[in-house]
């Protein structure tokens, strides 16, 4: 019932219960029910009182019993989220880009712990064949470790919380060796003339001659120039990968993982309200995150060519509709 209220755009347990009343003629004709439909106090307790790492297995294993097999080849994007109206509660996400499925999350107290909840995350997922991208909180020598002993590639962004290394990949880039690859492209967009140069060099023993990066096979200097009329920026961002330095797959993985932020992240605020939801326990809130995440997967996957809104109203009016959500069919 909260799946459903949730996936029709309830955003507290007040919502929840009037969605859950609504409806409740039909929800006892397709699953077990009581005589009275639960009130947003049963709503709170019961979803208060689980796991959050019982409630994800069993989520997993629906998400699996409806035909999402694990694949070699996928791009898992990790990410974290602050969940703002729930004060102290930092969510780190594992996404299937291509699926739009979320396959994990991890609650930590604040950002900079976002480092100890990935291999947190590791342990529960199976990464084998997959290739890894984060941005630079995750840019550690432990999880990188971690994720070549779970035969995952990756794509990690470097910064300056990793100073040492950042400083020798960027004399790297400052020569002017025969061995670096280049790529330029360019794309225009609303006005903007966007030009990339993406530079590759697998001269890994000049930047890591301790070898203390796992796997690392090259480094990559992505720099963006943006022009519109007189408007002028550019900007330089570093990775880390230990796939095979072929530039056209390295660049779709680092443009690819920002769609955790323009398809997860974006869907949660501003679909289902995930900001504005003000419930405050740490593991009520926490559960209503997961469920949001399974219900955005699951309306994704179902009629793509429609956009989320009239799925979303389409879970209050029509009960066929209801149906395919909860046998996941599409």
């Amino acid at each position: 019932m909260a799946l459903c209220a949730i996936a029709a755009g309830a955003d507290g347990w007040d919502d929840i219960a009037d969605t859950a009343k609504l409806h409740f003629k039909w929800f006892k004709e397709v699953t077990v029910c009581a005589k009275q439909p639960p009130s947003s106090d049963t709503f709170r307790r019961v979803i208060q009182s689980l796991k959050p790492q019982c409630l994800q297995k069993a989520l997993e294993a629906w998400l699996k019993r409806s035909g999402l097999e694990k694949r070699s080849g996928r791009q898992i994007c990790f990410d974290g989220k602050a969940l703002r109206g729930s004060k102290s509660v930092h969510i780190v996400n594992a996404f299937d880009l291509e699926d739009r499925v979320t396959l994990g999350q991890i609650s930590v107290g604040e950002k900079q712990n976002e480092i100890t909840a990935l291999p947190s995350l590791q342990e529960v997922l199976d990464l084998s064949g997959t290739t890894c991208s984060g941005d630079a909180m995750f840019t550690q020598k432990q999880i990188v470790k971690d994720l070549q002993s779970s035969e995952a590639d990756y794509v990690l962004s470097l910064k300056a919380n990793q100073p040492k290394l950042l400083e020798k990949v960027q004399k790297e880039f400052a020569g002017n060796y025969a061995s670096i690859l280049r790529r330029e492209m360019v794309e225009k967009n609303r006005g903007w003339v966007e030009e990339r140069i993406l530079r590759c060099s697998t001269r890994v023993g000049k930047v890591d001659p301790k070898s203390e990066w796992k796997g690392l096979q090259a480094v990559i200097e992505l720099e963006t120039k943006k022009t519109k009329g007189e408007e002028f920026s550019i900007d330089t961002r570093y990775y880390l990968t230990s796939l095979d330095p072929d530039l056209d797959v390295v660049m779709k993985i680092i443009r690819s993982h920002w769609g955790i932020e323009n398809i997860l992240h974006r869907s949660l605020d501003v679909f289902f309200k995930e900001d504005a939801c003000q419930v405050r326990e740490k593991i009520g809130a926490e559960n209503l995150s997961m469920l949001r995440k399974l219900a955005g997967s699951i309306l994704q996957r179902i009629d793509p060519q429609k956009t989320l809104k009239s799925k979303m109203k389409a879970m209050l009016g029509s009960r066929v509709f209801r149906m395919r959500f909860l046998t996941c069919d599409w």
